[in-house]
Order: C-alpha cells, then sequence, then structure tokens
C-alpha cells in the first residue's frame, strides 16, 4: 500500500497531537496541583471520567463514516457516497442534541455518584462540568464531520483545526488558572476548544463536499441500513467507554482519593507510547480501508508486518524505561508522594502494552470491514473488566484493579484479532513468529540491565536524562547487534542518506 501524500499528513497531525498532549500532561499538571485545590482536583479527575460516559451517546459514528467513506471513495462509488454522508449529518445532529441532554442530567447528579454530601465545593465541580460538557458534546458532534473528512482524504485541515483548537485551549486554561478562576479554567477551556473544533471541521466538510463534487441526498431506506450498524458498535462504545473511565470512581469509592492522584499521574507518562501507537495506525486507516475497497489486501499485510517489528523495537524500550524511570521522573516532576508503587507501575505498563497491540490490531481489522466482529470482541472485554473489578479492586486494591484490566484484555481482544487478521490479510502465526523471534535476546539483556538501574537512587532531573540516555543508547545497540532485521534497514537508510548527501556523480569518481 503506497502512502499518498494525504496519509503522510494524517501521520504528522496525528503525532503532532501526541507531542502536544506531552507538553500541555508535562507543564498543566504542576499548574493545576499548585492552583487547585488537592481535593477538588482529585474529585474533578473522578468526574472527568463521569464526563467521558457521555461519549456513549457517539456510538463509532465518526470512525464508521471514516472507514465506509474511504471504502467507498476506492470504489469511486459517488451516489453511495452522497447517501452515506447524508446518513452521517442526521445521526450527527442526533447526537449533539442527546449528549448535551444527558450531560445536563448527570451533572445534577455528579454529588450522589461521587458521594459527594459533605464536600463543600459542590457547586463549583458542577459548574466545571456543565462547561466542560459543551465542548464534549460539540466535540461528539464533530467526529462525524472528521470522519468524512478523512475517509475523503482530506486530512490535512483537519489535523490543523485540532491543533489550534487544543493549544488555544491549553492558553485558556494557563490564563484561568494565574487569573484565579481555579477548576472553572479547566470547564471554560474545554468549552472553547470543542467550539473551535467543531466550526473548523464543518468549514472543511463544505469545502470537501463542493472540492469533490458530491451532493447530499437522503435515502429512507439507506439510512435505516446504516443506522442498523449501530446495534453493535453502541453497545460495545458504551461497554468500553464505562469500563474504560470507571477505575478512577471505583478508586474513588473503596480508596482513599489521594490514590486517584496517584495512579491517574503515575500513568499519564505512559500513555505517551500509547498515544504514539495508537495514532499511528489510526492515521493509517483511510489509506488501509481505501485498499480494501480497491481489493489490495497484500499490501496492508506488508504493512502490519512492518508496524509490528517498529512496536515489538520501541514498545521493549519504552516499557523498560518507564519501569526503571517513573518513580524518579515523578519525583522531580509533582514529588515522590505522586508515585503509585513498584508493583503497580509495572502492571500499569503491561496494560498499556497489551491495549496498545490489541488496539491497533482492531485497526487493521475494522479497515477491513470487521465492524460487527470488532463490536461483539469489545462487548465481551468490557463486560469481563466490569465483573473483575469491582471485587479485585475491594480486595487487592489498585494491584486487583490492573490485573482486571490485563485479564480482560488477554481472555479476549488478543487473541481474537489474531485469528480476525489470519483471515483478513492471511496472517500466518509462523510469520508473526519470525518476528518476534529475534527480540528475545534483546529483552533478555534489557531486563538485567533493568533491575540494576531501577535500584539507583537520583539526585536530580538532570541525572535522570543522562542515565535515560545510556539505556537507550545500550538498549538500540541490543537490537543492532542481535536483530538482523535492525541491521538492514540501518543499512538502507545509510544508502538513502548517501545518495541524497552526495551527488551521483561523486558516487562514481
Amino acid at each position: 500500500m503506497a502512502l499518498n501524500k494525504s496519509t503522510y499528513w494524517n501521520l504528522f497531525y496525528q503525532y503532532s497531537s501526541v507531542i502536544l498532549s506531552i507538553i500541555s500532561g508535562i507543564l498543566m499538571a504542576p499548574l493545576y496541583l499548585h492552583y487547585i485545590e488537592s481535593s477538588t482536583y482529585a474529585y474533578w479527575l473522578a468526574s472527568g471520567n463521569i464526563l467521558i460516559w457521555i461519549t456513549i451517546i457517539e456510538p463509532g459514528v465518526g470512525i464508521t463514516l471514516e472507514q465506509k467513506v474511504a471504502f467507498t471513495a476506492g470504489q469511486n462509488n459517488k451516489t453511495e457516497l452522497s447517501k452515506l454522508i447524508t446518513s452521517g449529518l442526521i445521526l450527527c445532529s442526533i447526537i449533539l442534541v442527546a449528549s448535551f441532554s444527558i450531560s445536563l442530567l448527570i451533572q445534577q447528579s455528579i454529588p450522589v455518584i461521587l458521594d459527594l454530601k459533605k464536600w463543600p465545593h459542590t457547586s463549583l465541580l458542577q459548574e466545571a462540568f456543565f462547561w466542560a460538557s459543551i465542548g464534549s458534546s460539540l466535540s461528539l458532534c464533530t467526529y462525524s464531520l472528521v470522519g468524512v473528512n478523512q475517509g475523503l482524504q482530506h486530512t490535512a485541515y483537519t489535523g490543523l483545526v485540532y491543533l489550534v483548537s487544543q493549544l488555544v485551549g491549553i492558553v485558556i486554561s494557563i490564563y484561568g488558572l494565574i487569573q484565579g478562576w481555579g477548576l472553572l479554567s479547566i470547564g471554560y477551556s474545554r468549552a472553547v476548544t470543542g467550539v473551535l473544533y467543531f466550526v473548523g471541521n464543518g468549514l472543511i466538510f463544505l469545502y470537501a463536499l463542493q472540492k469533490d463534487t458530491i451532493r447530499l441526498e437522503y435515502d429512507k431506506h439507506y439510512f435505516k441500513s446504516f443506522y442498523k450498524i449501530f446495534s453493535y458498535t453502541f453497545a460495545n462504545k458504551m461497554g468500553i467507554t464505562i469500563a474504560n473511565n470507571i477505575d478512577l470512581i471505583v478508586v474513588s469509592r473503596f480508596l482513599e482519593p489521594s490514590i486517584i492522584t496517584q495512579l491517574e499521574l503515575s500513568r499519564r507518562p505512559q500513555n505517551i507510547f500509547s498515544g504514539f501507537v495508537n495514532r499511528t495506525t489510526y492515521a493509517l486507516l483511510p489509506s488501509m480501508s481505501h485498499s480494501f475497497g480497491k481489493g489490495d489486501s497484500n499490501s496492508v499485510k506488508t504493512i502490519y508486518i512492518q508496524f509490528l517489528k517498529g512496536f515489538i523495537f520501541i514498545s521493549l524500550i519504552i516499557s523498560f524505561g518507564f519501569i526503571i524511570f517513573n518513580e524518579a521522573l515523578l519525583n522531580f516532576w509533582v514529588g515522590a508522594e505522586n508515585y503509585i508503587g513498584d508493583l503497580e507501575n509495572v502492571l500499569i505498563v503491561l496494560s498499556i502494552i497489551i491495549s496498545s497491540y490489541t488496539y491497533s490490531n482492531s485497526n487493521f481489522s475494522f479497515s477491513a470491514g470487521n465492524i460487527k466482529g470488532n463490536s461483539k470482541v469489545g462487548i465481551y472485554r468490557s463486560i469481563l473488566y466490569l465483573v473483575l473489578i469491582f471485587p479485585l479492586t475491594m480486595y487487592f486494591g489498585v494491584v486487583g484493579l490492573l490485573a482486571a484490566l490485563i485479564i480482560s484484555y488477554l481472555a479476549t481482544e488478543f487473541w481474537y484479532y489474531q485469528l480476525d487478521l489470519a483471515r483478513v490479510i492471511g496472517l500466518k502465526p509462523s510469520e508473526v513468529w519470525q518476528v518476534v523471534k529475534p527480540n528475545l535476546t534483546p529483552l533478555l539483556l534489557m531486563s538485567c540491565m533493568a533491575f540494576y538501574l531501577h535500584n539507583l537512587r537520583y539526585e536530580s532531573l538532570l541525572q535522570v536524562v543522562f542515565v535515560a540516555f545510556l539505556f537507550t543508547v545500550f538498549a538500540v545497540a541490543c537490537f543492532y547487534l542481535t536483530v538482523p532485521e535492525i541491521r538492514l534497514q540501518v543499512s538502507i537508510a545509510i544508502q538513502k542518506f548517501k545518495r541524497k548527501a552526495i551527488p551521483d556523480q561523486t558516487l562514481n569518481q
């Protein structure tokens, strides 16, 4: 599958958004802790999980539109495109009204959900929640517009709008904190971000329709067949949203409020890894669906094998890096009291690696049109997680909570997508093993190094950065010396660089 210009722009903006999230995460967390009272911020994090529950209203319309629009565009069927996009717009409008209505109901229920009857700042939390819910509702509606824009390969402007809206939101949040708005600065910034995201993508949508000469056409029978898809995706979205955002609420009910902040801050740096991986395969979705629409599944298989090689290389280095340095990083970033613990840290690393791997596999499966299968396995995982999280958290604390997450992934999505990829792109177990096998030696060497480095005591952030740099050099050297594929890719990269840096005549001489 040849990556077109649109895909490269999509990759650029997806990675830029992750970098922006990293910067904002590093910058904003200490500011929040400084300007917002600790218990208020802890309960805001928990209520943020409730806010994400509103996204249940969006049953995957955006991502489904992206896949179907890209697939149909690959077939050059503009008649179906017109009906498909119109159906998506109708659902977009319904989502906007429903999400905002439900958010108002949830706002009134926050004191009961979080058990805040005696807490003095409940009204402040509810007001911040209201403004944030406006931005969330607009963003949910915008996902449908983004799906159409991405499916039609108009990704450059879409990514730019996302980055600008996020940057403006960060600026407003910082300004509000300095001006003494407290928790309301977060709510206001979310609202402004949602408005900018909605307006910007609306303009791109109108431009895309005009450029591709697509007229909106409503077909009652087509609309019915289209929204029937979401009987599966809605149940999947509801289960995944509740399951993925119930952990902090469970902690607030069964454990101490301080653990909410510890868990959230301890895993925040590690979400950087999952952000990069998830955005990579998400950026490839339109192009992969386009290739499947043309009937070219072999090129997608080639892309998958290359992705798997890169995933193993990066995930091993990043995961061991966080196992070694996360405690020291948090110590100099937000204070040692916000570190969750060594065992919990290892489990966080494992859960993020496994979830990122299964999410990436689901994108490859989804791009082939396996919407129903993806939805079903997501529902099964969510149910299993919800069954396990309450008893395991009650008896084993945060360790039990993280164990419930890992078990739910391994028992459902992990093996399902391997089987499905064998079906849609002809991926054989022997091909996967050939990719995994050479990485066992670097895994062993890095394990030994991690055991030694984790026991060191660091006196400054500069020392942490220096030792982390040495570990990265050591890890890359392990891969280079033991994995033939790495040496081959480095050799190819050097040859390409020489051809660009040195004129052909000079090389010939």
